[in-house]
């Protein structure tokens, strides 16, 4: 009796509500299963996230990031629905703001809907870490952004790929800019109190890989 109450329950909750039509997905930044929520329509460039070059100069590549912050006990899944596209000029995006903050919080309300009738969840968690590469010149004393993050993220990942007998894996992703990258542990920690202890360890893991994966001049901080 009680299964049928709760999807009689969610039944009347979601009857008449219409999903908002359009090609546009988001995905939960979650270790999750990839679930979607209903499409969404998005201002063409809108949200989009941007890597200038060797100084704040000429755009180069970028990586728009799109998606909601993490809800505990959905099934694995990588975070962030990520893309590579050109950002819009500030002036440009003022008029697709509204759209963007209306839609983030519809978005999030969909996906509270979608999961706020389940029990029991096995408790699945993790971390991340955003690093930002920089190139240092000792000759003329600056500092430059090093567009090396696809070209680092994907070294790592190919090293990682030839370690997966090991427990103490770790993933590498894109982040919003060329410079950018992130590090999150391979497999998410679970509810035991032996899992807070590998936390530090990974971290220090991750930053260690990242250093030997660097030019000479190249910095992480």
């Amino acid at each position: 009796a009680a299964p049928r109450s709760e999807e009689a329950g969610r039944e009347r909750r979601n009857r008449g509500r219409k999903p908002t039509p359009g090609p546009w997905r988001f995905a939960t930044r979650a270790w999750g299963s990839g679930w979607r929520g209903p499409a969404s329509p998005a201002p063409q460039g809108a949200a989009r996230g941007g890597c200038v070059g060797g100084t704040m100069g000429g755009v180069r590549r970028s990586i728009a990031l799109v998606g909601l912050v993490g809800l505990a006990g959905l099934p694995m899944a990588r975070p962030g629905l990520l893309k590579v596209g050109t950002p819009m000029p500030w002036a440009a995006s003022l008029p697709h703001l509204r759209y963007v903050r209306e839609h983030g919080v519809s978005q999030f309300l969909e996906t509270w809907r979608a999961v706020s009738d389940r029990r029991s969840d096995e408790l699945r968690w993790g971390d991340e870490l955003e690093y930002g590469l920089f190139q240092l010149d000792d000759k003329t004393k600056s500092v430059e952004l090093s567009c090396r993050g696809i070209e680092v993220q994907d070294a790592l990942n190919r090293k990682e790929g030839e370690m997966r007998h090991r427990q103490d894996g770790c993933l590498w992703h894109n982040e919003y800019g060329a410079w950018m990258l992130e590090g999150t542990p391979r497999e998410p920690y679970s509810g035991y109190a032996s899992d807070l202890l590998q936390v530090e360890q990974n971290m220090r893991r991750r930053r260690r890989r990242l250093l030997a994966a660097l030019k000479p001049g190249e910095v992480a901080p």
